[in-house]
């Protein structure tokens, strides 16, 4: 507001100063030249600061995006399109917290991957999509696979996507969506029940800390299996 107040009274000086006098002395030209640079400067702070609004409320709409069922299609298209033709099976589920795809081949054994993305990702990918923007979105799945994860730091980006994708083997599993938890006091928790009944799961932080770091992709295709070995073991009823 008193940036616009700032050039409001900046341009009203200058230009009375300029209609009443003709011819005037020195130091009124000086005087005019400062007041001139003052609003050139006033204009340049108004437009950065404009800006940064602009950032903040870009940011502040994408995050609240949630992409529609629908939509899960097509960003399930976006991620295949990111990975090696060999790697011709794809299946993603999502949650409310974010998606998991689990990537093979039906072709070579041993050719897998697995893509987490929490709901910060799903909502930059959604809005890239609505302004047709793929090479940004292509770069995001490319990060969000590639980027390099330490089990034992326990950083919150981690055991968060590591909650994702426990509650999205467990729906694999058994058809049924759960909550998770997370602190580093005791790791990652799958609020998993059967039959009405409570049967957490942990990835303890010594779990956590057993993988090795590797990109994304791999780290998480390892923690997927050991999700699907707990759940096996300490889960009944399963459908598939």
């Amino acid at each position: 507001m008193w940036y616009d107040t700032g050039l409001a009274l900046f341009s009203l000086i200058v230009g009375i100063i300029g209609t009443l006098l003709e011819h005037p002395p020195k130091w009124i030209k000086i005087t005019i030249v400062c007041l001139l640079v003052g609003t050139g400067v006033f204009t340049i702070l108004k437009a950065w600061e404009d800006e940064k609004d602009k950032d903040f409320m870009q940011t502040a709409l994408i995050a609240s995006l949630i992409p529609s069922n629908a939509s899960y299609g097509g960003l399930s298209a976006d991620v295949r399109s990111q990975f090696p033709r060999e790697l011709d099976r794809i299946e993603c589920n999502h949650g409310n917290q974010g998606m998991s795809c689990y990537l093979s081949s039906s072709t070579q054994l041993g050719r897998h991957a697995t893509l987490v993305l929490n709901s910060s990702e799903l909502s930059q990918m959604y809005a890239n999509d609505l302004r047709g923007r793929p090479k940004v979105t292509a770069a995001l799945v490319r990060d969000a696979c590639d980027r390099s994860y330490n089990p034992t730091s326990l950083d919150e980006d981690f055991k968060d996507k590591v909650g994702i994708l426990g509650t999205s083997v467990f729906f694999n599993m058994f058809a049924q969506w759960v909550d998770y938890n997370y602190d580093d006091s005791f790791g990652v928790k799958i609020m998993a029940s059967n039959n009405g009944k409570s049967q957490d799961v942990y990835l303890s932080p010594s779990d956590l800390a057993s993988f090795q770091q590797k990109r994304a992709c791999d780290l998480f295709y390892d923690i997927e299996q050991s999700f699907r070995a707990k759940f096996k073991e300490q889960v009944t009823d399963e459908k598939h």
